[in-house]
């Protein structure tokens, strides 16, 4: 352990060396092009045809929604992915448009809870004072899926809702989000941005007067109980730039921009919102914009849910159509997903396209995990994590698509990424890593409180760790050296990294503040 004299240094400073070391290297990294992303593709046979989305639970349980038809019926149904093997379990009706008038035109939306409790959330019509409007509906199981209760409306009161989307919470609610209309006439112009818990009796909330309703929206839970919504504004110029706004504590937090690069759109126009993802209080995001007539896509890191976000840079080969998603690992590094038309030469063919972006800020040159030419917005590629690398073997992503023609055909494709110390010794040969050994755990400040040398364990009372840990104390395993060369001097202010392994949280990195 290394004496560190600067009581004062918070890990906020962490976070900015972090930030600062991202930037300083994305300059250099950019250039890399020639370290390619080997992965191997195995198609597993989709039970659906369209509209997919993919939903993950903390427990790791993932699953495939989708919406199709019944002759002239809508018919929402998921699927559970089945690990071991290695292919999708029989589908499950969630709702049928007969019942609540659902059209295949709206996303269905799902998320997860540990022990088979799930939501739903879509957008289809409500007939209203004569009228037929917009409506965001929601369903629950407490099942696993096998029966789901009665379709209700996301917001009675609301003349008109759509845009759905829903996220699990740490503490087990359901947090959904929509753009909701309240006037005598709906307008294209006056669709605030809201947010309620479904399935409890509680208020909605409005989160941004200004968001955009022709743009899709993204939501990601954090351990902490909190969450993130991403999506973009429109400013009083038209100009429609991502942000993310906090859920913490039941109140929404003030949006903050993660990227700026002024693209106006025309109202009503559809427009890719951007796509978010989180490890711990790590965050990534990536979306398509189209500002200057240059079609590229995008994405930015934050170190701290969203407090801080790096210089955004482009992910795309040139011509690109939309962005599909994102996906943050445990090593730090993150992967997008994006549809791209045929380039200039036969070395750029169209398709769906896969990159890893490094700790650092690298880029690798992309896999191509599909080769169907995609369709501008209606063909949304989709993005979930399998497993991270374990004794099994590599990293496993699931990639689903839509291929459109006269009949929409839904694709998925398990993707098998090269295994850490292969990614790595890569990342090193580039000079796009600050060292031989993987981004882990997250940083955090505290102070010691009792050293329990024998079991090798901290009593520590810590400052809150964004989207992680609230401030208070907890219980850390230390390495059995730490714990006797701590005991001779307890009571000290520490700065280290914590990283949960199999169930307990480990203090790692361990370095004593100045203070007594």
């Amino acid at each position: 352990m290394v004496e560190n004299k600067d009581g004062f240094l918070a890990v906020r400073a962490l976070f900015a060396l972090a930030l600062a070391l991202a930037l300083g290297l994305t300059a250099r990294a950019v250039n890399i092009a020639e370290q390619e992303l080997k992965v191997q593709l195995t198609e597993v046979a989709a039970p659906g045809r369209q509209f997919s989305t993919l939903a993950r639970g903390a427990d790791g349980a993932l699953a495939l929604a989708w919406i199709e038809s019944d002759g002239d019926v809508p018919v929402g149904k998921f699927s559970w992915w089945d690990a071991a093997r290695r292919q999708w379990g029989e589908p499950r009706t969630i709702a049928r448009g007969a019942e609540l008038e659902m059209t295949v035109n709206g996303a269905l939306s799902l998320a997860v809870q540990p022990g088979g409790s799930l939501a739903a959330v879509w957008t289809g019509f409500r007939r209203k004072e004569g009228r037929s409007h917009f409506c965001s509906w929601w369903s629950l199981s407490t099942d696993g899926g096998a029966t789901w209760s009665k379709p209700l409306p996301l917001a009675p009161e609301h003349t008109a809702t759509r845009g759905a989307a829903v996220v699990a919470l740490a503490d087990g609610r359901f947090l959904a989000a929509w753009f909701g209309y309240s006037g005598a006439k709906e307008s294209i112009v006056e669709w605030p941005l809201c947010a309620r818990i479904v399935g409890r009796d509680e208020p909605v909330q409005r989160v941004d007067a200004h968001g955009y309703g022709a743009s899709p929206l993204t939501l990601a839970a954090f351990p902490d109980g909190s969450a993130s919504l991403a999506y973009r504004t429109r400013n009083q110029d038209g100009v429609c730039d991502p942000v993310v706004a906090r859920f913490a504590e039941g109140v929404w937090e003030a949006p903050a921009p993660v990227g700026s690069e002024g693209w106006k759109i025309e109202l009503g126009v559809a427009a890719g919102g951007p796509r978010l993802t989180l490890d711990g209080p790590r965050m990534a995001a990536a979306w398509i914009t189209e500002a200057d007539n240059e079609p590229r896509v995008l994405s930015s890191t934050s170190p701290d849910a969203g407090g801080l976000w790096t210089m955004a840079q482009r992910i795309d080969l040139g011509r690109p159509v939309a962005c599909g998603d994102v996906l943050l690992l445990r090593d730090g590094s993150h992967y997008v997903l994006w549809n791209e038309k045929h380039g200039d030469d036969v070395s750029q063919p169209a398709g769906v396209y896969l990159r890893r972006v490094n700790p650092y800020g690298g880029l690798m040159r992309p896999a191509r995990v599909a080769t169907t030419p995609p369709t501008k917005y209606e063909s949304m590629s989709r993005l979930a994590l399998v497993k991270e690398e374990d004794a099994a073997g590599p990293a496993q992503l699931l990639v689903a698509y839509v291929e459109h023609g006269r009949r929409p055909t839904l694709h998925t494709v398990l993707v098998t990424l090269p295994t850490t110390a292969e990614l790595m010794e890569m990342d090193m040969e580039c000079e796009c890593s600050a060292g031989k050994e993987p981004v882990r755990g997250y940083a955090v400040k505290g102070r010691i409180l009792a050293v329990n040398e024998a079991q090798a364990t901290f009593r520590v009372r810590h400052e809150p760790v964004p989207g992680l840990l609230r401030a208070g104390e907890l219980e850390l395993r230390v390495a059995p050296a730490v714990a006797a060369a701590v005991a001779k001097a307890p009571e000290r202010g520490f700065l280290g990294r914590l990283e949960k392994r199999a169930g307990d949280w480990w203090l790692f990195d361990v370095r004593l503040l100045g203070e007594r």
